[in-house]
């Protein structure tokens, strides 16, 4: 081999060393610089165009440090005009209780971050019952969520179609059927029955030998309650 040629094929490898090297360096420099890069490149774009958007976050973490309320519990219906409602405050100097969009009471903060406390007066039907808080001075104020409270006193309708009451029977399991209201809840005898969507219930009972009394009560959501009290002799001729 000449010279030239030993001379080219040294160049030659220098050559392709160096393209590595660059090549890796390049690389290096991509997946630790330039993922950074690009991101800053995506967040200074977005801030020039989505000027608006940015300002939201700050909104709500200027509005998180005046404090927090809630109510936590809170009655879906009831047979009492008044009710009672509990949750937690906080950072709040003034808490007005409002039903029906009509302020019912209004008291200071109170000595711990929970209360329980008992507003009224409900009116018959749905209610709405929320609160609101404020700063002092009414420098900051917010509402809470708004809630349906149904206020009924009248008891639920109970009809038993089966068996007649001061009935005398020989077998010794009876099928207990009537109708009432949907959504109540059925005891017979203290046990839980089921009463279907169209308010109907079936009860299969056993009696005892000679006089059984069968109690069947229902109550509401409202906890009105009705009940009835039959009378059902077994007698046993076999």
């Amino acid at each position: 081999m000449s010279r030239l040629n030993s001379h080219k094929q040294k160049e030659y490898k220098k050559r392709v060393v160096l393209l590595a090297l660059l090549l890796v360096g390049l690389i290096f420099f991509m997946a630790f610089f330039g993922l950074k890069l690009l991101i800053n490149t995506s967040i200074f774009i977005s801030n020039i165009t989505g000027g608006e958007t940015q300002n939201s976050p700050a909104t709500t973490k200027k509005e998180d440090f005046f404090g927090s309320f809630d109510i936590s519990s809170i009655p879906t219906a009831t047979n009492s005009a008044q009710i009672e409602i509990s949750g937690y405050i906080t950072d709040y100097d003034k808490v007005e209780f409002y039903i029906n969009d009509e302020k019912v009471k209004e008291t200071s903060a109170f000595a711990s971050d929970s209360f329980d406390e008992q507003i009224g007066e409900l009116k018959e039907g749905n209610n709405t019952v929320y609160m609101k808080v404020s700063t002092k001075k009414g420098g900051h104020t917010k509402e809470s969520e708004k809630y349906t409270v149904l206020y009924s006193k009248e008891k639920p309708k109970l009809e038993i179609r089966d068996p007649k009451d001061n009935s005398q029977v020989n077998t010794a399991d009876i099928t207990i059927n009537g109708t009432t209201e949907k959504d109540v809840s059925l005891r017979i005898n203290n046990m839980p029955g089921v009463v279907d969507a169209n308010g109907e219930f079936k009860y299969t009972l056993r009696l005892k030998d000679g006089e059984n009394k069968i109690e069947v009560e229902v109550e509401d959501t409202a906890g009105n309650t009705e009940n009835k009290t039959l009378t059902v002799t077994y007698r046993n001729d076999s």
